[in-house]
């Protein structure tokens, strides 16, 4: 179920590790080991990014500031002793759905909440949709600014914030691929948590039935570029069905 990790070394400066992010974004990996000595110091995913340029919203942050300076503490080392419940319990604590496999000669293979969607696609269980908890939907509008959008992200520990009043969201995600292929990772923008969120990409929340099955629902986020669904009242995204994991 593991996927080889993506590494990088703490001096890469952080327009390359964009770069290298974006284009891993449809992949089941979004976060990069930052590696040095062959030993894993950090990790670099699109939380650690966005969190970074909060604090420095320029064309500096990627030109000039290094991963090393950006990424987060990191300690999800599985081993054979690793039960799935434990885990779950460790990306959970972390705040990060991210994990390595060590192997030998110095390389990683890598689990995140999304791999994870493959176990729930093919366990036995018998519950549904319906039983997964509710939780807060936390929202904004169009003329929300991306200050309001990234607060809002990091202070409810959310990566997704649903559009009021419609069935459309926006993700770190899309805020991130738009900075690197749309803004040139803001050369010449001068005021970027300005900008409207009604300028950024959004996505549609795919409706699904109370009565789907977990492992339906599974295999069917499997299928999405940014799996995220909802049914009459709740909101689902793949750590919901990790969590259900556990249990």
């Amino acid at each position: 179920m593991s996927t080889p990790a993506i590494s990088a070394p703490p001096t890469e400066k952080m327009w390359v590790m964009t770069s290298m992010l974006c284009r891993h974004l449809e992949s089941f990996i979004d976060n990069i080991i930052i590696i040095q000595d062959d030993k894993p110091i950090g990790i670099l995913g699109v939380k650690e990014t966005l969190l970074g340029l909060l604090k420095n919203p320029t064309f500096e942050f990627f030109d000039q500031i290094t991963a090393g300076e950006v990424m987060g503490g990191f300690s999800n080392v599985v081993t054979s002793q690793t039960t799935l419940s434990d885990l779950i319990s460790m990306m959970q604590h972390q705040r990060t759905g991210f994990a390595v496999i060590p192997h030998d000669k110095g390389w990683y293979s890598a689990i995140s909440v999304r791999t994870l969607l493959e176990v729930s696609a093919l366990s036995k269980t018998d519950m549904k949709a319906s039983e997964i908890p509710k939780k807060n939907i936390i929202t904004f509008t169009k003329e929300d600014t991306m200050d309001y959008v990234l607060t809002s992200m990091f202070h409810t520990q959310t990566r997704r914030l649903v559009l009021e009043n419609y069935s459309s969201f926006i993700s770190d995600r899309l805020i991130l691929e738009k900075i690197a292929f749309k803004l040139n990772y803001l050369n010449g923008v001068s005021n970027f948590l300005e900008i409207k969120a009604d300028t950024f990409p959004l996505k549609k929340l795919e409706k699904i039935s109370e009565d789907l099955p977990i492992p339906e629902l599974a295999k069917r986020m499997l299928g999405m570029d940014t799996p995220y669904v909802m049914t009459q009242d709740r909101i689902i995204s793949p750590w919901d069905i990790a969590l259900l994991l556990r249990e």
